[in-house]
This record gives structure tokens, sequence and C-alpha cells, in this order.
């Protein structure tokens, strides 16, 4: 809990107003906003002006007050919803029961239709951030029920300020941007405008000359409530000093004559006072659940190397999330929460060095504590062999694919294969806990031969000795001849709701059946006479699995790897979404040649589309002003180093290096200072396109990567 050193926060007495917006398809009428650019609070511009005798927040007695009046409602300083106008001009009040902070500290939230996608994935993302960085947790809910905000599209950016009872109004015009939707979610949490302080003289001038006539009232002052720490200018809760200005003057300036800007991010009063309002959601004043941290029984370590170990978890949970540190040190490395997944992969640890771990677990509503110490020491020595002839295989040969095995017991191994008739070796990316990868796109009747290598802990091994291998002549099974069987499956373009596959052209490929795994067996998903796929109408914080098999006419070329889709965090709270598991997923494929389908499970990383870069350039994008990444140079050559800078407001950092098909090269957690960092990582060192993934607890920024010679 951090120290009541900010703020000002709604304690919502029996006066509190209160709305009947709580149909699940309500929408507040749309209209134009005079702020267009919306560096504000997005304001809802008033139909009429009224004046009534009302009960203000935290007030025992009616006063008479000026109000907004927009589609039936009544608005108080700009965003403050106080009711329908018949219920407040009747009784001074909206009807309702009376109430002030969330149940067990959760805001639950439901998204009404009208909003886009993008849209959606903002208002997410703003209650995310809030929830991140408080002790109130926001839950997403799909179906109304219950005490929630009503999000619908509105006028302008609005909310009822704490819980109400019911369904209350929380509205979003198209312009609303990212900080106003985190703002509006802080009123319905129960936080007031900042600038209403009744101490507020004291640091600030307000310059009513410059104020929209009529609209003075929205900057009154609350004598009855109550004030938190210091008087805070840098407040997301503050107006600037432009707002409802009339001539483009200031309206409100510090004593000192300086200006107050667009705030877009929470400050630490705002998380001071929330965190003074609310106990840690889940537990105290609400009855929350009792949530015990895994025990000593249920975690354990395995895959122990000089640099990597696994960290493994079995308490029955959806969610889990691990931290570790050296012996060393006391500061921990967070890593982010796993969904349906009992194990996480640490990379980069020292050699011969003792570290410490602890998990936790999300109960539905409230996390768990940290379990009690677990502990490993990772291997020394330099010693790293080639894989042994007995340790390599081959099978599921086909007239155009066949799969290569490799038992070495490592979590990073990598293949290359050549035809007898060349001295070029094709190298496949190495594989992540998977000891067997698949080659497609052969030719019948010829000898092929191939190695394997794996990587210690801070090195590559040599390449073992030469295995070999026949393809068939063709003409039977499940496809070869002149079909070929589908290759080189990726996706890309993720978000909570879609994502793109895109695989080789295969010869001669006529349709392409693209499957999906249902949790027992793949299922006819769609058909494409092109080598991609849009898939829509996924669902957020879930895994998915897909392949596609290829056909020539009537003909069956065969199958190819698989991938696996984890489309980008919704989760805010309890879910009900089903994960698939992924056991049994190399059986009963859909057609019936089962010898010439092999997998190679490649971890799907999460991408936006990034410009192109210009050669000898690098490329910025800021979004929100919270998190901002460059790479230098781009383009690189193969044998060179780059620079990621990173400019982030949180400090817990993951980065993750991809290639052209998902998979992942190299990943690690970092803990940066506020404002720009940088990251060199060493040579890739192969030619081609990389993605480097910047991801924050609120965030995900990709760039592209070109690797030239």
């Amino acid at each position: 809990m951090l120290p009541l050193t900010k703020r000002f926060f709604t304690i919502i007495l029996s006066f509190l107003l209160f709305n009947s917006l709580n149909a699940q398809t309500n929408r507040v009428a749309d209209h134009d906003h005079s702020d267009g650019a919306c560096k504000d609070i997005c304001y809802i511009q008033p139909d009429s002006i009224v004046k009534l005798n009302v009960y203000l927040p935290f007030a025992t007695e009616k006063t008479a007050q000026h109000l907004g009046i927009r589609d039936g409602l009544v608005y108080y300083q700009g965003d403050v919803i106080l009711g329908r106008y018949n219920e407040v001009a009747t009784t001074g009040r909206g009807l309702g029961t009376n109430g002030a902070k969330w149940t067990n500290s959760t805001v639950r939230y439901y998204i009404n239709g009208g909003f886009s996608t993008a849209q959606v994935n903002q208002i997410v993302s703003a209650a995310n951030t809030v929830a991140s960085k408080t002790d109130v947790c926001f839950e997403r809910i799909y179906s109304p029920s219950g005490n929630y905000v009503n999000v619908v599209t509105g006028a302008g950016c609005s909310s009822y300020v704490g819980m109400t009872g019911g369904g209350q109004a929380l509205t979003l015009a198209s312009n609303c941007g990212l900080a106003a939707t985190k703002h509006e979610f802080l009123h319905a949490a129960g936080m007031w405008h900042e600038q209403s302080r009744y101490d507020r003289n004291s640091h600030i001038v307000i310059y009513y000359n410059n104020i929209t006539s009529g609209l003075e009232y929205n900057f009154n002052t609350q004598s009855n409530a109550s004030n938190y720490g210091a008087y805070d200018v840098n407040s997301i809760m503050h107006y600037n000093s432009y707002a409802f200005s009339k001539n483009g003057q200031p309206t409100i300036l510090k004593l000192n004559g300086g200006t107050i800007p667009y705030i877009n991010y929470m400050s630490s009063g705002d998380v001071a006072t929330i965190n003074a309002m609310y106990s840690t959601c889940g537990g105290g004043g609400g009855g929350g659940n009792t949530c015990s941290a895994p025990s000593t029984a249920q975690n354990t370590t395995t895959n122990i190397a000089q640099t990597t170990a696994r960290l493994n978890c079995s308490a029955n949970y959806t969610y889990r999330q691990w931290r570790y540190r050296n012996s060393n040190t006391s500061s921990w490395t967070t890593l982010n929460y796993t969904t349906n997944i009992s194990y996480v992969n640490v990379a980069g640890l020292a050699a011969s060095s003792t570290y410490y771990w602890q998990s936790r677990v999300w109960c539905g509503n409230v996390w768990s504590g940290w379990s009690a110490n677990e502990s490993f020491t990772t291997s020394g020595g330099s010693s790293c062999s080639a894989p042994s002839s007995a340790q390599n295989s081959t099978s599921s040969i086909t007239a155009s694919s066949a799969t290569l095995n490799c038992s070495a017991n490592y979590v990073y191994r990598q293949f290359r294969y050549r035809s007898s008739s060349t001295s070029t070796w094709t190298t496949l990316s190495y594989t992540t806990n998977q000891s067997a990868q698949s080659v497609s796109g052969l030719s019948s009747s010829t000898t092929y031969y191939w190695q394997s290598r794996v990587w210690c802990g801070n090195v590559w091994s040599g390449w073992s000795a030469n295995e070999s291998f026949s393809t068939t002549g063709g003409g039977g099974g499940g496809g070869g001849g002149a079909c070929s069987a589908a290759s080189g499956l990726y996706s890309y373009g993720i978000t909570s709701y879609s994502c793109v596959l895109d695989w080789n052209n295969t010869t001669n490929a006529t349709i392409y059946y693209v499957y999906y795994w249902n949790g027992s067996s793949w299922t006819y998903f769609a058909s494409s006479g092109s080598s991609n796929i849009n898939v829509n109408s996924l669902q957020p914080s879930s895994t998915y699995y897909f392949l596609v098999g290829a056909y020539c006419g009537s003909t069956f070329g065969g199958y190819s790897n698989y991938v696996t889709v984890t489309t980008a965090s919704g989760f805010t709270g309890t879910t009900t979404q089903t994960q698939m598991a992924a056991t049994g997923i190399d059986m009963e494929l859909p057609h019936e040649s089962f010898d010439i389908a092999s997998f190679d499970v490649t971890d799907a990383g999460i991408y936006f589309e990034v410009p192109d870069v210009i050669p000898g350039q690098g490329i910025e994008l800021d979004i929100d002003a919270e998190l901002a990444v460059r790479l230098a140079p781009n383009p690189v050559s193969s044998a060179q180093a780059f620079t990621i800078n990173v400019q982030a407001e949180s400090k817990d950092v993951r980065l993750m290096v991809t290639d052209i098909n998902g998979n992942q090269l190299f990943v690690n957690q970092y803990e940066l200072e506020p404002g720009t960092n940088n990251i060199e990582l060493m040579p890739i060192g192969g030619t081609g396109v990389y993605f480097i993934t910047i991801q924050t607890k609120d965030q995900v920024i990709t760039r592209k990567l070109m690797v030239l010679d």
C-alpha cells in the first residue's frame, strides 16, 4: 500500500447519484464533438444549460447549480454524469442504491457493440493499465449482471463517480484516446477532478474570463470532499491549462504562471489515492476468496543447464506466474504470467550460480501470495558434445518430406540437410524443447544427408556425423509425386481477436485446407486457394493450434508444420475462456495418410504492423508516450551487433527476437530505469527479416529488423 501522499478521492455518501443506463443495448446518441483532437477529457458538449437545486457529490444539502443537459442526462464538470434529467430535477439526485467503493475492490465492466476492434483493445488496455498500477482489479464481463460499468459509445467521454449499483454508463466517443479512457475509468472507480479540491487556490489560478460562456460551473470546488496528500498538477484527473477555453487563452495556470500540460499517464499520487480508497482486490472488506500460494511439492526445477532452467508449478490454476533472482542479489525478475501452461523457461543465467525462485497463481479475483523459495544451481563446465548417431534418427519419410529426430537431452536443437548431389547445406531454425523437425519440399527418389547440433547453455556443439535417408518414388500413400506437402506455416498480425496464417506456395497445389485443434482432434476450419488466410472471431488470451494440408486436385500432398497462436491479452480478473490443450495433438489427423505429417511447434509472437525500414536508418514509434523503441543500425550486417533503444515508463520489459516464420530466437526479461535505456544484442548470424518485440505490462511494440550480408 502506498502512503497517502496525494490526491483527492470520492467517499460517496447516501446522496450518490446514479444512472439507469443499465440495459445491454443502450447507447447515448452520437454527436460531433467540439474538441476534434480530444487532447483533454473529451467533455460532453451540452445541448442546454439549466439551473437546478441538486445534491452534489459530498454535499449534505441541496445547492443551486448550473448543469449541462445532453440526451436527457445531467452532466457536471464536463464529464461527470449525475443522472437522468427527470430524476435529478424531481428529487435532486439520481435514483438507485447508494454506494461508494466497488465490491471486493473489483470494477466489473461490459463493452457494448459499436466499437471497432482497435477501440475495444484501447478500452481493455486502459482498464489493464489502472489495474496493473493499483490495488484495484478490473474484470471484463461478457454478459451484463450485478453491478458493472456499461461502456457505450456516446457524445464524448463521461462517467459516473464510484459504484452506483446495477449498470452505470461510461460513454466514449470515437476520438476518446487511451488517456481519456483511463481518466473515465478512474472516475468510475471513485476519483474526482483534482482541480475541484477546495485548497486549489493555493496552487493554481482560474481565469474565468477565458472560459466558454455558460461552462464556468465546470470549475466549481467541492468544499465537503476529502483531500489526500499534496495538490498534484501532474494528476491525470487534472484539467489542463486550456480546458474549456473560448479564445485559445489559458483557463488554468500555476501560481508561478506555468502551464499545466495534457497528462496521459497516472501519477504516483493517482496510484496512492486509489490504493488509499481500496484494499488489494479480492481481500478484506468484501469477503474475498482465500487464495493459497503454491506449495513446495507443487514447485520443481528441471532442464537445468549452464545458462537455462525450467521452472514448473503443478498447482491447478489457469494463470501462473514466476519470479527468480541470483543468490547474490535481492532484486527479483518477474516473468509474464502463463495461460494453461505449467512451466516457464528461463534463459540468460550465469553458469555455476545459485538461483532462488517463487511462483504464484490467480484465484479468479486475486493473486495468491508468492510461494516459499525454491533453489537450483546452474552447471559449470564448457564441454559440449555433438549428438551421437544413436541419438539421431529419421522417420515419416515420403516422396517429398521427412522428419529429423534428435534425442539429445537439451532445450535447443538445430538441424541442417542437403541433397547428395550438392555440398550446400540448408540450415533450419532451432527448436525449443522439441526433439523433431519436419522437412518438406524434397525431391522424390533422392538421397539426403543431415546433421544435428545442440546448445549447451553458452555455446553450440559441433555438428553431428552425417545421417542419410532416401525419399520414396512418389505416386502412393498420402502424397508425393507432383504434389508436395504444405510447408512453412507461420502466423503474424496477432491481436486479441484475429491473426493471419501464411505458408509457402506448394507446387501444383489447387487448394489448401486449414484445420484447427479442438482439444481432441483436428477439425476443418476453412479452405483457401492462395497460401494465406485471415482468421477472425478468436478470443483474447486464448491459445489455438492450426495446420494446413495441400491438395493437387484430388491428390493429397501432405500437411505443414502446425503453429501455436496465442492471442493478445484481454484478461482482467476472472475469465471463462477455454484454452485448447495440446495433448494428443500429433494424433488423429483429418486425412488418412498419417505417415506424411510431422510437426514443429513454434511459439507465436505478438506482431503489430510496422513500416518498412529505410536503409541505414532506424525506425521509431511512440505509443501514448509510455513506450518507444528504436533499432540502430537498421539494416544490420549478419556479423554486426546492434542496439535496441527503449524508452519506457515501466521498468519490467520483456524482449523477444523471432524470425519470419515465427521461430523464437531469443527471449529475456529486463529491469530498466525510467527513461531511455540501451540494450545491446549480439549478431543474429543469418540474413533475412527478423522481428524485435518489446513488451511491458501495458503495451507491445514490434520492430522489423533487416539483416544483410
